[in-house]
């Protein structure tokens, strides 16, 4: 498996999870609450994806008791409470912060990686991931003085990047058995059952009807942030190293950043236009050198 896919791959996932702030901030604009959207999320990203694999494989839903653990950590672990951190960071602060605190997800997939996985930390790890962190110190604002960030929301962000690690590290697990649709079913499965009856579906839905753009906003954030990058994401795991595919994924404050120029009418001032060439900096560095393995062990 050459190195192109896979890697191509991670970084769709993460341009598709770079939309995830214009979807959430028009369902939190019409008070969906943060439960609310990773359960609309996390159900329609688990009925689409069993629907897929009946039509397709139905052998790929069926999953050995044991291995259960594996998907609670990518489900609950993971997905549900980095999303609902990650939610509350964004309330408390602004979108900004809340995508600055998330990513400081590769330091914790570097760090967990080298214990468990036995990965390197070569020096070229090191400099993209310098690069990363820089990137997004001028994207929040940092170093043109309009960083604000109340005490809870920054312990919000940091625990949201933790969760946000785990699902790279459980999933290097669940790839020595199963294909990244099984795991991103499987995943929607654990992370939407205790969500389910707190949600109030019944007034979602009427919200829904009688406001259509928040059931666009909800298909949008289900499946264009949800199912199609977890399956991106997850097949490109399998290839690339955790601590690559990490930094990889800093597209995601990159897509987030032009939303915000060309779709909000946000303006590119000299510290996001410095962010982004970091951002992009460490890509390009990732990609200097060896990205893929040539198996999954």
């Amino acid at each position: 498996m050459g190195k192109t896919r896979p890697v191509l791959a991670i970084m769709a996932a993460a341009s598709l999870w770079g939309l995830i702030g214009l979807f959430s901030y028009i369902l939190i604009f019409y008070e969906f609450s943060p439960l609310q959207i990773v359960a609309v999320r996390t159900t329609v990203g688990a009925v689409f994806m069993t629907a897929l694999l009946l039509i397709r494989s139905p052998r790929e839903l069926i999953i050995r008791p044991r291995d259960i653990w594996m998907f609670i950590g990518t489900g609950i672990l993971s997905v549900v409470l980095f999303n609902l951190f990650f939610l509350t960071t964004f309330t408390l602060s602004s979108l900004a912060v809340a995508v600055l605190l998330l990513y400081t997800a590769p330091v914790f997939v570097m760090l967990l990686s080298v214990l468990l996985f036995k990965e390197r930390l070569t020096r070229q790890k090191l400099l993209a991931l310098a690069s990363t962190v820089l990137g997004c110190l001028f994207l929040s604002g940092v170093f043109s003085g309009s960083w604000q960030c109340p005490p809870e929301a920054l312990v919000t962000g940091i625990l949201s990047g933790f969760g946000y690690a785990l699902y790279s590290i459980f999933s290097k697990f669940a790839l020595r058995r199963y294909s990244s649709a099984t795991i991103s079913t499987w995943t929607f499965y654990m992370a939407s059952l205790p969500l389910l009856p707190f949600a109030a579906f019944g007034g979602m839905l009427s919200c829904f009807a009688l406001i259509p753009v928040t059931a666009v906003a909800a298909a949008g954030i289900s499946i264009l942030c949800t199912v199609l990058p977890y399956l991106l994401y997850t097949y490109g795991l399998k290839y690339v190293e955790a601590g690559y595919a990490s930094i990889l994924a800093m597209l995601e404050p990159v897509v987030g950043c032009l939303i915000g120029l060309t779709v909000l009418g946000e303006s590119l001032t000299v510290p996001k236009a410095a962010g982004l060439f970091f951002i992009l900096a460490a890509i390009v560095i990732l990609n200097s050198g060896s990205l893929t393995r040539g198996n999954s062990k």
